[in-house]
Formats: C-alpha cells, sequence, structure tokens
C-alpha cells in the first residue's frame, strides 16, 4: 500500500470512528447523561469552594483546607484550591506547605499573574531575595506593560546588592515614565552605593528642580552633603532651605542633627528647642526627639543640662500627658535626680496604677533619696496589688535595714525568698540578710548566708568583697577573705573599693609590704576621696613605721562619721610620739 494510500485509509478510520461514535451516543442518550452528569459536578465543585471559602474567612481553617482538597480531588486540573490553601498555610505562617500549593497553582495555570505574586510574596516573608528575584522576573514577562512590576524588581535588586542590575532596571522604568520622585530617591541612593557621589548629588539636585515644592529633596541633599563630608556646603543649603521655610520641622530636626554631629551643641540645641516648640510636631515626635538625644549616651554626658532642660519645657507645656512626665521620669533617673524622678512617678502611677515597672521605679527613687518610710508605705501598695512580686519585699526589708529595724528587715526579707524560685534573686536576697544578721551582731549566720548567696551566684563581686572585708575587720578566716578578694581583683583590677579590702586582709594578715602595694593603688584610683582607704592607708603606713607619711594621710579625713571604731586624735598623737622617738 502506498503512502497516499494510508493516509487515505487513515482518515477513513477517523470519520468511520467519528461516525460510529456519534450514532452511537445519539441512539443511546448517552451524551445528555455526560452534560447532566458534568454540571452536576460542578455545581458541587462551586458549592464546596464556596464553603471552603467561607470556613476561611471564618479562621476555620483546618476544615476549610479538607473542603479544599476535596474541590482538587473533584477537579485536580483546576488551580483555584490550590492556591486558596496556599493562603491559608501562609496566613498560619506555614510556608513551605504555601510554597508547595502555590507552585502547583502556577502549574496548572502560568498565565496567571496573581498566583506568581503571591509565590513571590510567600519568598520575600522569608527574606529568601534571589527566589523573589527569580519570580518578580517572570512576573514582568507576563506583564510587560505594568512598570509597577518591573520598578518593584529594581527595588528587589537593590536588596540583593545587585546594585547595576537596579539601575538598569529602573533606568528602563524612566524610559516609559519619564522621571518621578520615587525613581530619583532609588537612582540617588544606588549612585551612592556604587560610589557615584556626584551622579548622587546630580540625582537630588534633578528633585529640587523638577519638584521646587518638596523640600525633602533639599534636606535629602543637605544630609548628604554632610554624610560625604561637604559640610559647607551641606550648612549652605540648611540656610537656603530655612530662609524659605523657616517652620519646616522636618528641616530643622535635620539641621539639629547635623549641627550636633559637626560638634556645634549650643547651636544644635537651639534648633531642638525649636522643634520642641513647634506646634506642627506632635506631643509623640517631641518626646521621640528628646528620647533620641537621651539614648545617645556621648550627646547625654555632654548635653545633660540642655536635655533636661527640654524636658521640663515639654514639662510645663503639658503637665499632664503621661508620655512626658515617663520622659520625664526616664531622664531624672538616668542623671541621678531621684526627687524630681519621684514626682514624676508618684504622678505616673495615679494614672496608670497597674503598671507594676513604675511602681519598682518609684520604690528605688525614694530608696536613693533615703525615703525610708515612704519606701515601706509603697512596698506595702506594691504587695497588696501584686502578691507574686518579689522587689517590693527587697525594698522594705532595705529601708528596714536602714533605720535599723533589722529584726523587721530579717522577716520581710525571709518572706520574700518564699516567693521567688529565681536563684539571683534568692541570692541577692541572701546577701542582705548576711548584712542585717551582721548588724544584729550573729557573725555566724551572717557567714552562713553569704555562703549560700555565693552558691547560687558566684558572679557576684559586691557580695564577695563585702564578705572578705568582714571577715578581715574581724580577723577571721582570712583564707576564704584572700580567696575571694583575689576573684573581685581580678574581674576588676582599679576598682579601689576591691583593692582596699584586699589590702586590709593583708593587713590582718601581717604582710603589710604587700598591703602598701594595694592600698597606694587603691588611694590613686581613688583620687584621695574615700577617708576609709585614707584610715587603712595610715595604718598600713604606720606598721610599716612611716609615722610622718601616716600623719599626713590622717590628717587629711575629711569625715571621721564614715569610720568604725575610730580614734582619729589618738591615732596622730601615738604616730608623733613615735616619730618624735625616732629623731
Amino acid at each position: 500500500m502506498n503512502r497516499k494510500s494510508v493516509k487515505f485509509f487513515i482518515g477513513i478510520c477517523i470519520i468511520l470512528f467519528s461516525s460510529c461514535s456519534l450514532r452511537q451516543i445519539t441512539k443511546t442518550g448517552k451524551s445528555h447523561d455526560f452534560e447532566n452528569k458534568k454540571q452536576e459536578e460542578d455545581r458541587d465543585y462551586y458549592y464546596a469552594f464556596t464553603e471552603a471559602t467561607k470556613q476561611a474567612l471564618f479562621n476555620n481553617y483546618r476544615d476549610a483546607i479538607n473542603i479544599y482538597r476535596r474541590c482538587i480531588e473533584s477537579r485536580p486540573d483546576r488551580a483555584a484550591a490550590y492556591f486558596q490553601i496556599s493562603n491559608i498555610y501562609m496566613r498560619t505562617g506555614e510556608f513551605e506547605y504555601a510554597k508547595a500549593y502555590a507552585k502547583r497553582a502556577i502549574d496548572i495555570d502560568k498565565k496567571n499573574v496573581w498566583y506568581f505574586l503571591h509565590l513571590a510574596s510567600l519568598y520575600q516573608m522569608q527574606r529568601n531575595i534571589d527566589s523573589t528575584i527569580i519570580i518578580y522576573r517572570k512576573i514582568v514577562k507576563l506583564n510587560k506593560d505594568n512598570i509597577d512590576y518591573m520598578f518593584n524588581l529594581a527595588l528587589l535588586f537593590n536588596e540583593a546588592s545587585k546594585y547595576k542590575k537596579s539601575l538598569k532596571t529602573v533606568n528602563e522604568v524612566e524610559s516609559v515614565t519619564g522621571q518621578n520622585e520615587r525613581i530619583i530617591y532609588l537612582k540617588h541612593d544606588l549612585y551612592d552605593k556604587l560610589g557615584r557621589k556626584r551622579k548622587a548629588i546630580n540625582e537630588l539636585k534633578d528633585g529640587i528642580i523638577y519638584y521646587p515644592e518638596n523640600t525633602n529633596f533639599y534636606g535629602l541633599l543637605a544630609e548628604y552633603y554632610a554624610e560625604i563630608g561637604e559640610t559647607g556646603l551641606a550648612d549652605s543649603l540648611y540656610h537656603e532651605i530655612l530662609i524659605k521655610n523657616n517652620n519646616n520641622s522636618k528641616v530643622i530636626l535635620s539641621y539639629a542633627d547635623f549641627l550636633l554631629k559637626c560638634g556645634r551643641n549650643d547651636e544644635a540645641f537651639i534648633f531642638y528647642s525649636k522643634a520642641v516648640n513647634n506646634n506642627s510636631i506632635n506631643i509623640s515626635d517631641k518626646v521621640l526627639i528628646i528620647v533620641s538625644l537621651l539614648n545617645n549616651s556621648e550627646v547625654l554626658n555632654k548635653n545633660e543640662d540642655k536635655i533636661i532642660e527640654l524636658s521640663e519645657r515639654l514639662k510645663k507645656e503639658f503637665p499632664d500627658n503621661i508620655k512626658v512626665r515617663k520622659l520625664s521620669a526616664d531622664i531624672n533617673l538616668r542623671v541621678k535626680r531621684f526627687a524630681e524622678a519621684s514626682d514624676d512617678l508618684k504622678f505616673i502611677v495615679k494614672e496608670d496604677e497597674n503598671n507594676i515597672s513604675v511602681w519598682e521605679r518609684l520604690l528605688y527613687a525614694e530608696n536613693m533619696i533615703e525615703a525610708y518610710d515612704s519606701v515601706i508605705k509603697y512596698s506595702d501598695d506594691v504587695i497588696n496589688r501584686y502578691t507574686n512580686e518579689v522587689i517590693p519585699y527587697i525594698y522594705k526589708g532595705l529601708a528596714y535595714m536602714q533605720t535599723g529595724e533589722f529584726q523587721y528587715a530579717t522577716e520581710i526579707l525571709s518572706r520574700g525568698l518564699k516567693i521567688t524560685d529565681k536563684n539571683e534573686i534568692k541570692a541577692q536576697i541572701y546577701g542582705y540578710l548576711a548584712e542585717v544578721y551582721r548588724k544584729l551582731g550573729d557573725n555566724e549566720k551572717s557567714d552562713k548566708y553569704f555562703e549560700i548567696s555565693l552558691k547560687l551566684n558566684n558572679d557576684d563581686l559586691i557580695v564577695k568583697n563585702n564578705y572578705s572585708y568582714y571577715l578581715a575587720v574581724r580577723g577571721a578566716n582570712l583564707k576564704r577573705a584572700e580567696e575571694l578578694s583575689k576573684n573581685t581583683i581580678k574581674n576588676q583590677p582599679d576598682n579601689s573599693t576591691f583593692l582596699d579590702t584586699f589590702a586590709w586582709i593583708m593587713y590582718k594578715s601581717g604582710e603589710y609590704k604587700r598591703a602598701l602595694k594595694y592600698i597606694e593603688k587603691a588611694y590613686k584610683n581613688d583620687r584621695g576621696n574615700n577617708d576609709e582607704i585614707k584610715d587603712h592607708y595610715g595604718d598600713i603606713l604606720f606598721k610599716l613605721r612611716k609615722y610622718e607619711d601616716a600623719v599626713k594621710i590622717w590628717k587629711n579625713i575629711k569625715n571621721i562619721k564614715n569610720i568604725e571604731d575610730f580614734n582619729l586624735e589618738e591615732k596622730i598623737k601615738n604616730a608623733q610620739l613615735l616619730e618624735n622617738d625616732i629623731k
């Protein structure tokens, strides 16, 4: 059979088979049944899909997914159910499942841009920028006329540090849309990152030319000049902007920050004051301005008085604003103005009485100004409100310690121990109990509680120092005292208090030359301010028969009350007598 015959035969077969099939369906009526069944299945599908969507809207995600899966079983060639399941998994944070279903939806419908955008969002949520870029490139191919997608691709290239690709893409966008503000911002950023400073400057200059009403471009250019070291140009531009609009809050703040960075602090705070007085800035933003200054330790150290002045001015204008008072309290605590902080915190607790952290700060401030009766009163208020908070027990116990009511102190601190399971806090309380029992003259219990405290927290250098010093004063267990004190000096070798303690342990151990070495360092580091260190220095010099030097040190003591078991005049007389005998 030749080729033509074969083709003809196949053609005949197709016609015959088709004809037979048509005749058979027509005869049996199966065509009508098939259509009915298809319509019924479609109705069931759409009903199930609608029900699943309703369940998803009511956050019944498990039921929604089960129904969507039934939709997939009946119509596996339809992408919508896969897409909806992916959406649910995205909401619940199950991104791997979400991506799998999103990819299946795309496999079925390769031209649906929403499916691609959804998958891109999933990758972006996982900070997988490279995969997001791959998907976005497909989106751009599918929608060549949508410039927003291309601009988003440029942004993604920028985020992935592919600056040249980003610049190329944004230039393509610009060739279609022409210049606009967001393109100028992006191109400025890209030129800067590529080290093309002049181009970066020109972009902002273009922004000023094309959008003269947008003062952001002026501000950005001034900031950029400052950033690249062109401070003169920056200063001139800020003046130019402020001449045009001297009430622009953004420019005022930007210029203030610029002046501060240039070390022109007095000028900077003139503009910060203008910002605080500017009616176009809301109270919350004014608070944030001062907070940003407060959080910069270098700025705070150099401009403490100026920052306080800004805060006081704001408080004078808005005395009943809770944010302003919280700011004032924070500043006053930072700069150790505890009485002023206490006033702020008393106002705050009236307005926000269920804030435990405010109560704790109030207890701290009252303790620092030695208002111990108030500490006890407020501690009781907090204990009544928060039965399981241990901090008020600690402050109340400390207040009783300071007022000499040591028995009450032991009782309240012991109660505090029972309501905390944190070893660090327990260690702190045991340390305070050790101090109280020392005051009560019960050295055995005091030592016991110091040891428990250190067992719970062996990193507490203050406890180690105090315990070792008390042992030295008593001349008891000097080996243990030396061990503890050595550790404090190892951790803080220039701490004058720790050095003094070790010197005194050496003194009590009869190692006077070694004691002298450490007391001299303590005296030098303290710059001769601590009277107790001076007293110890004199005693060590006395033991080494340096009587004249000892007298000089003792005569330099200013506050005798700070020193226990001490008779200054008698010491000086004895040293002078012995010095005369030598002569």
